[in-house]
């Protein structure tokens, strides 16, 4: 059985350490796993090019590009003044597709809405849904109208890395950013039958690999029960790098036992789901002994 006893310091210093979410409350609940599923690409040869153009340009505008970045597209005045990058930084991220949830092309212009997925290179991934109207004009078309919103998957994912514990670099990790200590984890993971004999410290990492809103949080518990969300949360501490959520569980352990024994991830969406879809979820069952084989 994991034990927090005698490890109330680490605990501490790990609440040092804790990043607080820079984002606003607001945004939208979103199926993220059904989106990338429909999603396809801004050259997809079956796109309309109109599609095309205003949501190339409405990518362009929430990065920072001015106007001209897609020939073939005027803003109106006013019509692009909150297409900003909704408090992310986007270097490193790539747009894995786009999942249009609305094409309604009339003779008084056309109404587009859609979802931008966006992905870097370990996997996390972004939702941004965006409005769009706008008329043809000579070559091209005219947007009258456009924002973005942020959304959050009510459903994210998430992955485990079971480390033994490092005082020389555990803490250094945590205090950079997300990304140092995501390859931290992955680079330092071991198997429970890769433990060394008998009782030692680890931290179990859990990482929500979907941006999640400020206002939703996470748990990670430690149980011999797999059937449920419960479970002992004690010695958890939760981190948040702008949207992007860690739950830590630190202490003692023997992977080696004959115990069964489980990390959770338990998963509360945040205020801008409606309040039927905010249960918590189990969104992660992880095997934390070498008896423990299930994951969810």
């Amino acid at each position: 059985m994991l034990k927090s006893a005698g490890n109330a310091l680490r605990l501490a210093v790990l609440s040092v350490f804790v990043i607080a979410a820079a984002a606003a409350c607001g945004g939208q609940t979103v199926d993220l796993k059904q989106a990338v599923e429909t999603s396809v690409t801004l050259n997809d040869a079956t796109m309309p090019a109109d599609i095309k153009l205003a949501s190339a340009a409405i990518l362009m505008k929430m990065k920072g590009f001015d106007d001209q970045r897609v020939n073939g597209v005027t803003f109106l005045q006013g019509s692009s003044d909150t297409l900003k990058a909704i408090g992310m930084d986007y270097d490193g991220f790539q747009l894995k597709g786009v999942s249009i949830l609305n094409y309604e092309p009339t003779a008084q212009g056309t109404e587009l809405a859609g979802i931008f997925v966006f992905e870097d290179v370990i996997g996390r991934r972004n939702g941004v849904r965006y409005l769009a109207k706008y008329k043809a004009q000579d070559q091209g078309i005219a947007i009258e109208h456009a924002s973005v919103v942020q959304v959050y998957t009510t459903q994210p994912r998430v992955e485990a890395y079971l480390v033994p514990y490092d005082p020389n670099v555990d803490q250094v990790a945590i205090s950079v950013d997300h990304n140092t200590l995501y390859s931290y984890a992955v680079n330092n993971a071991i198997t429970p039958d890769q433990a060394g004999e008998g009782t030692a410290d680890y931290d179990m990492f859990l990482f929500v690999m979907d941006r999640s809103s400020p206002t939703s949080d996470v748990k990670g518990r430690i149980s011999k029960n797999t059937s449920s969300r419960s479970g002992f949360e004690d010695a958890t501490t939760v981190l948040d790098y702008n949207g992007w959520k860690v739950a830590v569980i630190s202490g003692e352990a023997d992977p080696k036992s004959e115990d069964t024994l489980y990390a959770k991830l338990v998963h509360f969406p945040g205020e801008e789901a409606p309040w039927f879809a905010r249960a918590a979820r189990l969104r992660g069952l992880f095997g934390m002994t070498v008896n423990s084989k299930e994951k969810l």
